[in-house]
This record gives structure tokens, sequence and C-alpha cells, in this order.
């Protein structure tokens, strides 16, 4: 997750989308996605659920793209899964989820 570029690609769309000055740089120094998920509890002022909740979204999607190139030989460009990724989100706020 950490060293594929096709992933580093969708964070990237989505922090940019969020605003958010986070980099993926800083991801080669990590090895397990426990790692992962305690160094991302260090962003400031975003609400822990709601950051918690967004980072289960990409991951899903993510995990999608990869099982619809694997087991049905389709492929999507990583701008495809983040507006994938906008769609849900939008829809999870309508329902009444904050960010």
């Amino acid at each position: 997750m950490f060293k594929c570029c096709f992933t580093i690609r969708v964070w990237n769309f989505i922090f940019d989308w969020l605003g958010w000055q986070f980099s993926t740089l800083s991801w080669d120094d990590l090895e397990t996605v426990n790692q992962w998920w305690i160094a991302s509890e260090d962003w400031p002022g975003y609400c822990r659920k709601a950051v918690n909740s967004l980072q289960m979204l990409i991951c899903w999607e993510i995990w999608n793209e990869r099982n619809a190139r694997v087991f049905r030989n389709k492929a999507s460009l990583p701008s495809r899964v983040a507006a994938s990724i906008k769609d849900e989100a939008k829809t999870w706020v309508v329902v009444g989820a904050r960010l």
C-alpha cells in the first residue's frame, strides 16, 4: 500500500480535494498498516472519527479497484477511483456524517 504508485496517486487526489497538507512521501518509512494508522493520529485539527471513516473508505475503494483488476480484468484511472471516493463521502455527509 505504501509503495504503490496508483494508491499514492489516489491518496494525493483526495488530500488535494480536501485541502489537506499531508505528504505521502513520509510513507516511505512505513512498513505496516498499523504504523500508518498510528501515524495518522497526529493529523491535527480533524475529527478523529471522521478521519478514520475516510481512511477506511479510501482503503475500501482501492481494494475494490484491485479486485476489479485481478478478477474482472477491468482497470480505472486513479482519478476515477478518487471521484468514486468523493461521491461516496458526499453521500455519507448527506445522510449525516461530519468531516
